[in-house]
């Protein structure tokens, strides 16, 4: 590049300067349409680009989802980050499920953004109240037994509760009948998950080395 320039000089061939014209021949300001590292407008060599694809008889070039491998719908699976396609949300929730838990990241995250997740988790409690959806529908019922035994003790070990636990679980086919709603701890809640009653007893003996 420099044997060039010294050439160039040698030559009389005035030194060429990044943005020395306001505007390109068509009229596009070179301020604002610069490539970076070039003497050309961005917006002329685009155009270039464009023309040189058609005289080829390249393809038109795919719009949103024509080119996904994947083969989920475009129109319901599409992802926007900030009004920006994205690609597939299915596709990238997957990979996200496949990263391996940084506890000490969370923490760090928790730590630099505190107001933030108190009001998140302020907000999850308001919607996961006692008389949630799945209380509504067992009715009136459901939602004063649920508030009345929402201060007894862990059904399942015997400590302080803090939510309700539907003893046979909503994915399964349980119902939010007043029936099917017990008083249950966050531990014992979060090893519970979508276990029935007899497989979280049988998870239980097996934790403590018990065999029944």
């Amino acid at each position: 590049m420099l044997h060039n320039e010294k050439r160039r000089r040698a030559a009389g061939v005035p030194e060429r300067r990044r943005g020395a014209a306001e505007r390109c021949p068509q009229g596009h300001l070179k301020a604002e349409n610069l490539r970076p590292g070039r003497y050309d407008c961005a917006s002329c060599h685009r155009d270039r680009q464009r023309e040189r694809g058609r005289k080829a008889g390249a393809k038109p070039a795919a719009g949103f989802g024509e080119n996904w491998k994947c083969g989920h719908d475009p129109v319901t699976s599409a992802r926007y980050c900030k009004g920006k396609e994205k690609g597939c949300k299915v596709c990238h929730r997957e990979k996200q499920r496949l990263v391996p838990y940084d506890a000490e990241k969370v923490r760090d995250y928790v730590s630099r953004n505190r107001e933030a997740v108190n009001a998140y988790r302020k907000a999850w409690r308001a919607a996961n109240r006692p008389d949630r959806v799945e209380f509504r529908q067992g009715g009136p019922e459901a939602v004063s037994y649920a508030r009345f035994i929402g201060n007894d003790p862990c059904v399942y070990c015997g400590g302080s509760s803090q939510a309700i636990d539907h003893i046979n679980p909503v994915t399964r086919g349980g119902m939010g009948e007043w029936s099917n709603l017990a008083p249950i701890c966050t531990s014992c809640n979060s090893s519970k998950s979508n276990k029935h009653v007899l497989q979280f007893l049988m998870y239980r003996l097996e934790r403590i080395g018990a065999r029944p």
